[in-house]
């Protein structure tokens, strides 16, 4: 969703499975496809799709760890737990 592809698809289910499991995620080139988004939240991403689930971003504090993120430090993240944040686009 952030920049258009999934990490590991594949239209095969074998090869998809096969590459969620050992395949590392690569992000595409920011500049030659001239996409915008930050170093937070490639690390974020990053941090989250670890393989080895106890070293995975929110195995150790659940959601405290995540939320301590600096992809989420411009959020206000008691308004996003009590659902009075503004959505920034409303269809």
């Amino acid at each position: 969703m952030i920049v258009g592809v999934t990490p590991f698809y594949n239209k095969n289910r074998q090869v998809l499975t096969s590459k969620i499991k050992h395949s590392k995620v690569v992000w595409p080139d920011r500049i030659h496809y001239k996409l915008n988004y930050s170093d937070e939240i490639v690390d974020i991403v990053n941090q989250l799709l670890t393989k080895d689930k106890n070293k995975r971003l929110g195995s150790v504090n659940g959601v405290d760890d995540i939320l301590a993120h600096p992809w989420f430090s411009d959020m206000d993240v008691e308004a996003l737990l009590t659902y009075s944040v503004e959505p920034p686009f409303i269809p």
